[in-house]
């Protein structure tokens, strides 16, 4: 087994030699991936209750339905993404109302001052029990969160198989991924390539439906859940939206208002219009 890891780890390593501008490299990243290596896992389930917040830009329109919120149907629109590629669809969402927003901002990430830009954010409950694959071994993150850390210390002492020090380096490999800051789309692709290559391989054969990463625009500071609109459409409901004004005062000051708020029975109305 420790010969096969070590294989395996190779063939990580390999990942980061690939040009990620050419056109082909994503299928050579997916391929290697699938063919040659070996991806540890463990799952977690997200109870029934648990709150979710999911912020699309509003990029001058107002959204009148629940499907303008949930995971995108306008494939073609669909830009590649830390779990999804071109004209894929995954339902983005995070913990925390903040972290959506700070994750949806152009402005805040591009510092564009001066400029209001609106953005709704749903607020979805979990109503059936949701299997999840945790990648949350980024030790920056886990330092900024100590509970978390904690649970994954403990988890350590109870399964020592994933101590062993080549588990352990893919973990940090597939983490540093998640938790990887880009510059340009095609930054994605290996984070994408993980996601899809677990979706084909793992999740029906073990009943999960998504992952949790560290968020990135928010310094780490959350997690964010990457989800099957499958999983989307059966085990979330919405329970309201607000729309969002974000103005970047200066280098340093950001400012959030909110400047409505719809119940969810408007949008199930528009969306079964819609349907």
């Amino acid at each position: 087994m420790i010969d096969q890891l070590q294989e395996s780890y190779k063939a990580l390593k390999s990942l980061e030699k690939v040009d990620l501008m050419l056109e082909n490299s994503y299928q050579r990243i997916y391929d290697i991936i699938n063919e040659q290596v070996i991806i540890p896992f463990v799952t977690m389930t997200i109870p029934i209750g648990q709150i979710f917040y999911r912020a699309r830009l509003n990029n001058g329109r107002s959204f009148k339905s629940k499907s303008d919120i949930s995971h995108n149907t306008n494939l073609q629109e669909i830009k590649i993404g830390r779990a999804n590629y071109f004209n894929q669809s995954v339902f983005y969402a995070s913990h925390k109302e903040k972290t959506a927003i700070f994750e949806t901002s152009q402005s805040i990430k591009n510092r564009e001052i001066g400029k209001n830009e609106i953005i709704t954010v749903g607020k979805w409950v979990v109503n059936k029990p949701i299997e999840v694959i945790p990648i949350i071994h980024d030790k920056e993150f886990q330092e900024k969160n100590e509970i978390l850390q904690a649970k994954y210390l403990n988890f350590l002492k109870t399964n020592p198989l994933f101590t062993n020090e080549w588990i352990q380096a893919h973990f940090e490999f597939i983490s540093n991924q998640f938790a990887r800051k880009v510059n340009v789309l095609e930054e994605y692709k290996i984070s994408c390539a993980f996601f899809n290559v677990m979706k084909e391989r793992k999740f029906s054969n073990v009943g999960v439906s998504g992952i949790l990463y560290p968020t990135i625009e928010w310094e780490k500071n959350d997690l964010n859940i990457a989800l099957t609109p499958e999983c989307a459409d059966n085990h979330l409901s919405l329970l309201e939206a607000g729309e969002f004004i974000i103005n970047i005062h200066d280098n340093k000051n950001c400012g959030i208002v909110q400047v409505g708020t719809s119940d969810c029975l408007e949008f199930r109305i528009n969306d079964l219009m819609v349907k």
